[in-house]
């Protein structure tokens, strides 16, 4: 259906068939399905109501209901009648039933709507979803909220536009002719103010055949259709003497009045002139103000001062000042405005064109025209100030943006300082946003040559100041950021304001303390530069690649201390670059000496180890050494041989069998227990079987180069059945728990001592001839063949 999709969820769920419960109290098992959706039922909270139109535009099921731009209920079905009219269904939620009364007023907003001309181009375009699905617009006119509340299945007109639906008070006015005026253009207008339309024209049958045009009049205008009132008209006048009203050449001709007294009167004549004035152009009690600005551009004496688009005063005068080289207006608010003046009052030239595009649609809204060509002033006040005093100065800014800029800190309003490498798409107003919410905006920012960056001043509003701590961290939320691997792709994104504009948001990991104002806070780049900006960074080169990824973990003893942020070949393609975040508190066991590797599940001789990565995926290992700080690393191929700190001597033994050897088994000489197994593991081809053995000190000289090892584990029994039977075991303990025995060679053949990390082969068992060695050894000193 145009504008929405329905039922995404059967993409993955298949089709179903919903339900809505019956009123009926008699049961039945048979039905015939809708094809569509039913309405909702008529005993739901709410208004239950109907509309009559003459078509049904671009209306369906499920057409928004919208008052203010907001929806507020649905039409539910429609119907064709007999006198070939159209009869909608339509619902209000519950929460805005008191929105509807006897005399609210609906009308067609679907699509586009352009009326008028060159003299009052008017564009009106809904939200994007009722230009696709069709809506209603609902407004109770002001004059009639009093109007009493609507009442289940009351019948509604559907007017075609918002001016067909317009509410008014009528009255004629006679013309001596229409040049110049035209049908739904011409407008009723006093001080700047919209009070009324020319709906339609009649010409009359009277001698000269005068004009009667029918107006709409505002109700706020009441008041004014008394017998004493005096419309007249305004239109351009070009003359020797003079030239008038130059500004309707644009806007076109309009009819204006001076409010008089009387009684009740609703038809009048108008005349083509302005009466005499009867007041002074400044009156008692009017409020005398002063502005400055670099420049009159439009501005003249007469253009009006607004508020809210209503004009409340005039500019009186202006004089250009030499020594200050800039040129000071006069004007004044009238009384009755006066207490709209503040200190903080800001005022702005208008020119009269506002245009306002978002998703929910583009207004134009083009206010009084009679400021495109004779210029105005507006004003506002951001803030409760003090009153303003008689011909108090203030600084009148070229546009609406330049007056929100100029002073946008309050009392009570945090400023703050960030500094970038770059500005990116970050400018004056961008918004600065704490999860999500606006709590502030950048107000300023300046090159810094020397630092090489960009200083940046951002305000946060007094409400949200005490979110800045001193542990908070600000990034750039320009733009979309989109992160894709393997697992998915994610894309973040902030406000649509901040992919256009620019932004930038912030977080405060922990409690921490309120910031000092001089604080100055780095902007990271995004969500991630920030979050890692209290980690170490590390580079770790590895020669496999199997399981290395994006967001693997670092552990040290089980422990997580950090993630791989970053996977990379290096130029020769064969040599894996990975780049890692820790903990800052990891620093220390950052060595000349540390070892990196990277845990697989093992499946050995002596059973598995890292089971666990079989469902938690590999990790990187961590071996603190010794040695200065440094953060690139070269990873082992497989986990280091695991060195005993005791004193004495770590070698190697090589064996195609374990036998039934493990971890913690003895080494023993001539019977006597010198040393004990400390790690077993696989070669690195997976055909052999290292141990790891430590030799107590005392016994260290008696390690030779040519000594030689055996499996001491169990019983040997040797013989026969004519020979007879020999038992013999190394120790009780030996045969209980297993070992390994060792021997080294006669004085003239034992050869030197070994350092740490010498490799032997490990035999299965001794010949006959180790068993008769009886070396002389002394001090450890190397002994000459």
């Amino acid at each position: 259906e145009a504008g929405k999709i329905t039922g995404l969820d059967t993409l993955l769920s298949g089709s179903y068939i919903g339900l809505q419960p019956g009123t009926s109290d008699k049961p039945s098992r048979k039905f015939i399905a809708l094809p569509h959706k039913p309405p909702i039922s008529e005993y739901a909270p709410g208004l239950h109501l109907k509309l009559h139109a003459q078509v049904l535009h671009s209306l369906q099921r499920g057409s928004g209901i919208y008052h203010k731009n907001i929806q507020i209920g649905s039409v539910q079905q429609y119907a064709l009648q007999g006198d070939d009219t159209v009869l909608i269904d339509f619902y209000i939620k519950p929460e805005y039933q008191n929105l509807v009364k006897k005399d609210t007023r609906f009308w067609n907003a679907s699509g586009i709507t352009i009326s008028g001309g060159i003299t009052g181009l008017k564009v009106q375009i809904a939200s994007l979803a009722s230009i696709f699905r069709g809506g209603i617009m609902m407004q109770t006119p002001a004059a009639i909220t009093d109007s009493p509340q609507a009442e289940n299945g009351q019948l509604f007109t559907l007017y075609d536009d918002f001016a067909a639906a317009e509410y008014g008070i009528p009255l004629t006015l006679e013309l001596a002719s229409g040049e110049g005026m035209k049908q739904g253009v011409t407008k009723i207008i006093y001080r700047g103010m919209e009070l009324g339309i020319i709906q339609k024209f009649d010409i009359n049958k009277d001698k000269n055949h005068t004009v009667t045009a029918h107006v709409l009049l505002d109700p706020r205008a009441e008041t004014i259709l008394r017998e004493e009132t005096v419309f007249y008209l305004i239109r351009p006048e070009i003359s020797l003497m003079k030239i008038r009203n130059l500004e309707t050449i644009v806007t076109g001709s309009y009819i204006t009045f001076v409010p008089g007294e009387g009684a009740f009167k609703d038809h009048f004549t108008v005349k083509n002139e302005s009466p005499p004035r009867q007041k002074k152009e400044v009156e008692a009690g009017d409020f005398g103000i002063m502005l400055t600005t670099k420049d009159l551009g439009s501005i003249t004496v007469g253009s009006p001062i607004l508020y809210r688009k209503v004009e409340v005063g005039k500019i009186t005068g202006f004089t250009l000042r030499q020594k200050e080289d800039d040129v000071l207006l006069t004007g004044v608010i009238s009384k009755q405005y006066a207490g709209l003046l503040k200190t903080t009052s800001r005022f702005y030239n208008f020119s009269g064109v506002d245009v306002d595009a978002d998703l929910s649609g583009i207004k134009i809204n083009t206010g009084s025209l009679v400021t495109i060509v004779a210029g105005g002033v507006a004003f506002y006040t951001p803030e409760q100030g003090k009153p303003a005093v008689k011909n108090q100065v203030y600084s009148l800014y070229e546009d609406y943006a330049a007056a929100e800029n100029s002073d946008p800190v309050n009392p009570g309003d945090r400023v703050i300082k960030l500094t970038a490498r770059d500005l990116g798409s970050i400018d004056k107003g961008s918004p600065i946003l704490y999860k999500k919410v606006t709590v502030g905006k950048i107000i300023g920012f300046k090159l810094r040559a020397k630092q090489g960056d960009v200083l940046l001043t951002g305000v946060v509003k007094k409400e949200y100041a005490n979110l800045v701590k001193t542990t908070s961290k600000f990034y750039n939320l320009s733009g979309i950021e989109v992160n894709a691997s393997l697992s998915g792709v994610k894309i973040q994104t902030g406000s649509l304001e901040t992919i256009i504009a620019g932004g930038v948001a912030f977080y405060t990991p922990g409690k921490g303390k309120t910031a000092a104002k001089e604080k100055v806070f780095p902007l990271y780049d995004d969500y991630e530069a920030a979050d890692n900006s209290d980690r170490v960074k590390i580079t770790i080169h590895f020669g496999r690649t199997d399981g290395l990824k994006k967001g693997v973990l670092v552990k040290y003893h089980g422990v997580e201390i950090g993630e791989v942020t970053r996977v990379h070949y290096e130029k020769n393609m064969e040599t894996i670059t990975v780049d890692a975040m820790l903990e800052r508190q990891s620093g220390t066991l950052l060595k000349d000496k540390t070892h990196f590797w990277l845990v697989r599940p093992e499946f050995s001789l002596t059973g598995t180890q890292h089971l666990d990565t079989l469902l938690g995926g590999p990790y990187i290992a961590i071996a603190p050494g010794a040695g200065k700080g440094r953060v690139e690393f070269t990873a082992l191929k497989e986990e280091p041989v695991i060195i005993d700190e005791r004193p004495g001597l770590n070698i190697v033994l090589e064996t195609e069998n374990l036998f039934s050897l493990k971890t913690g088994d003895h080494v023993y000489y001539r019977k006597v227990k010198v040393g004990e197994i400390t790690g077993i593991r696989l070669s690195p081809t997976f055909q052999k079987v290292l141990l790891n053995v430590i030799i107590d000190k005392p016994f260290v000289s008696v390690i030779r180069e040519q000594t030689k090892f055996w499996n001491a584990s169990g019983v040997h029994v040797s013989g026969g059945i004519f020979s007879g039977f020999s038992m013999s075991t190394e120790s009780v303990e030996g045969l209980m728990a297993g070992g390994i025995s060792l021997a080294t060679p006669d004085n003239d053949i034992m050869g030197k001592t070994v350092s740490s990390g010498h490799k032997f082969i490990l035999y299965g068992e001794a010949e006959d001839s180790w068993l008769k060695w009886s070396p002389k050894i002394g001090s450890g000193k190397q002994v000459k063949k």
